[in-house]
């Protein structure tokens, strides 16, 4: 008897133990990457670039492009923590910040404390040139005058900078400056032609060049880089009131903890124009404030009232 409730004892143990080495295991890692500076990238500048070129590839499709590369180089250093394009998109939507124009650090500080994020990379592509190298002889005979064999060298160059902005402070922690080229080569033999035709694709080759340099170089400075600890800015809205909890559309995506806090706001009494009756607008009003007691996902999460009362759905919550 006593052999059976060893061996059960030892079973009882060993089994405790296998559960629990997993969240041991867990618990570093994820502290760790708590550690990791949360950024967003958003859209090149190209003001710098003339609006097209011959080959016909539109230069406002480089300032997504040159994003899009640098948040793949950021994720691939595994120094920080990167918002997907996809949930930048969407959350831009969602605050009206879709299309601010031009950013500069005041607006990126803006836009980086909605998106719930402690640094924004804003960028600008300096430089985008393409230049030709080549030529063709002529056939006689039975092939037209004009048509032969030939060659280019199609050489791409470009230029990129890139400024890292403290979303509190709106203070710009590193400048970054890189340059990159990418050749390839188009043939033509009695009219026939060969070789890459240029695309976007062979654009994006082109500034990866430039993009990756800057990534290895911001990546250097990870553990150098001082942003400020204030948290506050994210702003989101009211999903839903039951009872006690307040549902708020925010969540793990802008880095929503328990025990944050925000402020509830709605709007006042409606003014109306005395002689049309139009809706003119009204003033915000501060309906109390609530404290984030779970996050339940990505754009989620419960909290309970603090003081005031009276929320409903639609209303502002401003993290405090």
């Amino acid at each position: 008897m006593r052999a059976t409730r060893r061996i059960l004892g030892g079973l009882l143990v060993f089994t405790l133990v296998a559960a629990l080495l997993p969240l041991a295991a867990s618990t570093p890692a994820r502290a760790e990457e708590e550690k990791k500076i949360r950024v967003a990238v958003i859209d090149f500048d190209t003001e710098a670039l003339t609006p097209s070129w011959s080959y016909g590839w539109h230069v406002r499709n480089l300032a997504r492009a040159a994003a899009d590369a640098l948040t793949t180089k950021l994720v691939q250093t595994g120094k920080f923590r990167v918002i997907e394009r996809q949930q930048l998109d969407k959350i831009l939507k969602e605050q009206d910040l879709a299309d601010t124009g031009r950013i500069d650090p005041s607006t990126a500080a803006r836009i980086g404390k909605v998106l719930g994020v402690q640094a924004v990379i804003i960028g600008s592509v300096t430089e985008f040139g393409i230049s030709e190298t080549g030529g063709r002889i002529p056939q006689i005979g039975r092939w037209k005058w004009g048509r032969g064999i030939g060659g280019k060298v199609v050489t791409g160059k470009t230029t990129v900078t890139a400024r890292l902005v403290d979303t509190t402070t709106a203070e710009i922690l590193g400048a970054y400056e890189a340059s990159g080229k990418y050749t390839f080569g188009k043939g033509e033999f009695s009219g026939a032609r060969f070789g890459k035709n240029f695309d976007s694709g062979m654009a994006t080759k082109i500034l990866n060049k430039a993009v990756k340099k800057i990534a290895v170089k911001i990546a250097e400075d990870a553990g150098k880089i001082k942003v400020s600890t204030v948290r506050g800015g994210i702003a989101g809205k009211v999903a839903k009131v039951s009872g006690d909890k307040v549902y708020l559309n925010v969540g793990d995506l802008l880095g929503v903890k328990v025990g944050d806090r925000f402020e509830i706001r709605g709007m006042g009494e409606l003014i109306k124009d005395p002689d049309t009756g139009e809706v003119l607008g009204g003033e915000e009003e501060s309906r109390g404030i609530v404290e984030v007691i779970k996050v339940l996902g990505d754009r989620l999460s419960v909290a309970k009232p603090v003081s005031g009362s009276g929320f409903q759905v639609g209303d502002k919550a401003v993290m405090q």
